[in-house]
């Protein structure tokens, strides 16, 4: 994406705020550790989310490694990986598909989760919302447009299926901060994924990459 930046409107910069709000969400899925404490700790005071905000507080004191790898890793009670929730599609053809996605956008997961961990598709959106807020900032807002509806369509068919699961998983194996994130997150996931399914999303398309 290229071209001059105006001045941030309100639409931009909230979009900007909404994108630390879902990045803040995507670590508090991560696991804990030295590095996860320093960026909840600096996310935490760059946001103005009162529930997010406290359930970053919860962890930086309650959070440990080895209940969170108990939890959540190989053989623990709950997966944060789509690939065990998706029953109707193979393993390999959704994360096919999950990079086709990150690549229409140059969006690189961090290599220490798989791609359908939970924080890898949060941090995606999150990384969508930022560069919503760029091509709008870039007066492109069919563009942001664009992107948006991507975002939907991206919620709809991955990230609401694998957040349900997981607080589902979470009420039986409670974690509360990551509780707290997890139904946070389901609202505003809800609410793209509505949009989605009113038709008004698209899929990634060559004509949107943001290279």
């Amino acid at each position: 994406m290229t071209g001059p930046i105006t001045a941030i409107d309100s639409t931009a910069r909230r979009l900007l705020h909404d994108a630390a709000c879902r990045r803040l969400a995507a670590v508090l899925f991560a696991p804990p550790g030295e590095a996860w404490s320093r960026e909840t700790t600096a996310l935490a005071r760059e946001i103005e989310d009162p529930v997010l905000t406290a359930a970053a507080r919860q962890a930086l004191s309650e959070a440990d490694p080895a209940v969170y790898h108990s939890t959540f890793g190989p053989g623990g009670p709950v997966s944060l990986r789509q690939v065990t929730h998706a029953l109707h599609v193979t393993p390999g053809a959704l994360l096919a598909e999950l990079a086709l996605f990150y690549q229409a956008f140059g969006y690189q997961p961090d290599a220490a989760e798989p791609p359908d961990h939970l924080a890898v598709e949060t941090d995606f959106t999150a990384f969508l919302l930022m560069k919503q807020s760029y091509a709008l900032a870039c007066g492109r807002a069919d563009r942001a447009g664009a992107i948006a509806q991507a975002g939907e369509r991206f919620a709809a068919q991955h990230l609401r299926i694998l957040i349900g699961a997981v607080i589902k998983g979470l009420r039986l194996f409670p974690i509360p901060y990551m509780i707290a994130a997890a139904e946070w997150l389901a609202e505003r996931v809800d609410t793209d994924a509505a949009r989605a399914a009113s038709g008004d999303a698209l899929s990634p398309d060559p004509a949107v990459r943001q290279r």
